[in-house]
């Protein structure tokens, strides 16, 4: 069997509560003790699909529904999984040859389960969730904690950006060449900008739209300019490629679709320096064996991804 390979994405989480006092949320004094209280009220609801405003379940736009397992509530963590379940059409499996369809081998009212595991550290109060293509996202665990706690708890989760390479990026004067990199869709969804080294972006997203809507990749390139004699500083002002990423950057909704921007620039003492800039918040990968693909394993290797971003980019 092959290995399972998984990209864990880490998030800084702001709790706020509900005070009747002021009728409004206020950022948690306990964060700790809140956090435990609310994880742990997920336990009392039930799985009902008919009810669903006092259901484990909560329906999404696309007929699946999203739900919490907590599997471990302690001072120092809080683990669970975040499960989508899709009853919506069920897939066909192969055996010998042969094809079939699930919803004639299992149980009418069994559906497919898709899981995202994830570890809140809660001294840290950072979250490391796994990203699995097929399942929900970071950003429904969001929705999901929101709407079933309306009444008590508001919750966010912030992009937790690698500090060492914000440093580098913020020291570059001057920029030498850059790669550009993201999809049409992201372009579409964000109105990206038309300004300064992204306009080439937005140039070559409207010529994809006119000939098919299907999803494309789009790579802007630009290297050093040769030096000549009318042109020995073959440059860029690295203030507009900042002013563009920080643009580009507020627009984003959906932390899980990103841009990657490799930058090679100098700095006030004329040191080179390369970063390679994106829009992902930290991101480990973790390896599992075909004999480990189980939560107790998943929550060890996302314990141990932690323990490396947090040594290198957080402590």
């Amino acid at each position: 069997m092959r290995k399972i390979n998984r990209q864990i994405y880490f998030y800084e989480v702001e709790l706020q509560k509900y005070s009747k006092e002021e009728n409004s949320y206020l950022i948690s004094k306990n964060y700790k003790e809140d956090m435990k209280e609310l994880f742990g009220k997920f336990k009392d609801l039930p799985f009902d699909k008919e009810n669903l405003n006092y259901s484990m379940y909560l329906k999404k736009p696309n007929g699946t529904y999203d739900f919490v397992k907590v599997d471990n509530i302690s001072d120092d963590y809080i683990e669970g999984k975040l499960i989508n379940s899709d009853d919506s059409g069920l897939t066909y499996y192969e055996e010998n040859g042969e094809i079939k369809f699930l919803k004639d081998t299992i149980s009418k009212d069994a559906s497919i389960a898709e899981i995202s595991h994830f570890v809140f550290f809660l001294d840290t109060r950072i979250l490391a969730f796994e990203y699995n293509a097929k399942s929900s996202h970071s950003q429904s665990l969001s929705s999901y904690i929101k709407t079933k706690m309306e009444a008590e708890y508001f919750i966010e989760f912030k992009n937790l950006l690698n500090k060492n390479r914000e440093k580098r990026f913020n020291s570059i004067k001057q920029v030498k060449s850059f790669r550009f990199s993201t999809s049409s869709k992201f372009l579409l969804s964000s109105n990206a900008s038309n300004k300064g080294f992204f306009k080439a972006a937005a140039a070559a997203f409207d010529l994809t739209k006119k000939t098919t809507d299907v999803e494309q990749n789009i790579t802007i390139e630009i290297k050093p300019a040769r030096i000549t004699k009318k042109n020995k500083n073959p440059y860029y002002d690295a203030e507009e490629l900042k002013d563009s990423i920080n643009e580009l950057s507020s627009m984003i909704e959906d932390p899980d679709k990103n841009f990657k921007l490799d930058i090679i620039g100098i700095n006030e003492l004329n040191e080179q320096i390369m970063v390679h800039y994106s829009k992902d918040i930290l991101i480990r990968k973790i390896t599992l064996e075909p004999t480990e693909i189980d939560s107790i394993n998943f929550y060890k290797k996302i314990k141990e991804a932690y323990n490396k971003v947090y040594e290198y980019y957080i402590g």
